[in-house]
């Protein structure tokens, strides 16, 4: 039973051996450079595989003597199938040359829009700027209530109104020029190039910025300040704002205070003949 069981044992090691095939070579690409980590399996069983050396070299044993279709991959480069047939015991010799596998990608586009509205991007504005300037934000806007421009830019340091009209550190009248969206307003007025905001809500306006000295991409013809309003841009959807308020007095909201007889209509308008003055009594007989 010795002498089988060694027999059996030598004719598995030897059918092991000499039964395996060999196939070996070199993967280059097409500038002849060799590449190191190229995955070589076999497309029927991908457990079995090997990879390049540094030298480019690669050896892979074959059990089967059947053809062989074998799967090579590298990044950035096309895959390559070739199908072998190797005898037992049989070393054959195959280089591969990979070619670059090139994708054209879309063109792709990123494009990003700039909220005027917002405090940040008119503080931006302020510090990079070369010229003195103050400003004030559609979101501040919200912030204090005002209904138009005009009781805005009064909140703004060295701003006043007058009947309307704007006056800077107390210059006015033909030394302010106001531009609305870079396009400078005219006035009616040959003497004074004020103009009254109060035509402008609040609700249309993004920002209001006030230059207070000389710059050269503004007109030169104004020395007190240069009032630039920004309306608010095109919406590319929907917008709906609901504002509501709430107030009452104190004093008598919710009390009981002196009053004279009321009939029920009265919160419709009319009293329902409950006020009605007979004249009869008071005409001369």
């Amino acid at each position: 039973m010795k002498s089988i069981s060694l027999i059996t044992i030598f004719y598995l090691f030897c059918l092991t051996t000499f039964g395996q095939g060999t196939l070996r070579g070199k993967i280059t690409d097409e500038s002849g450079e060799t590449l190191i980590g190229v995955t070589i399996v076999l497309k029927a069983n991908r457990s079995v595989g090997t990879i390049t050396d540094f030298d480019g070299n690669y050896s892979l044993k074959i059990a089967d003597a059947n053809p062989q279709t074998i799967i090579i991959s590298y990044i950035s480069y096309a895959e390559i199938e070739e199908t072998v047939t190797i005898k037992g015991g049989e070393v054959l010799v195959k280089n591969f040359v990979m070619k670059s596998a090139s994708k054209a990608i879309g063109e792709v586009q990123i494009t990003a829009k700039a909220v005027k509205s917002k405090e940040y991007f008119v503080e931006a504005i302020k510090r990079n700027s070369a010229v003195t300037l103050d400003f004030i934000s559609s979101e501040t806007m919200k912030k204090t209530g005002d209904a138009n421009v005009t009781a805005a830019i009064a909140r703004v340091s060295g701003v006043s109104t007058n009947a309307g009209f704007i006056t800077v550190r107390g210059v006015g009248d033909r030394y302010i020029k106001t531009a609305v969206n870079g396009s400078v307003i005219p006035t009616l007025d040959p003497f004074t190039n004020n103009i009254k905001l109060d035509l402008f809500p609040a609700s249309l306006v993004d920002n209001i910025l006030i230059t207070k000295t000389a710059s050269a991409d503004i007109p030169g013809d104004w020395s007190g300040a240069f009032l630039s309003v920004e309306t608010k841009d095109y919406p590319d959807e929907l917008n709906i704002n609901f504002e509501t308020s709430f107030g009452y007095n104190n004093q008598s909201t919710f009390k009981d205070v002196i009053t004279s007889k009321k009939s029920d209509s009265e919160w419709l308008g009319y009293d329902n003949n409950l006020r009605d003055f007979d004249h009869s009594k008071y005409v001369a007989s």
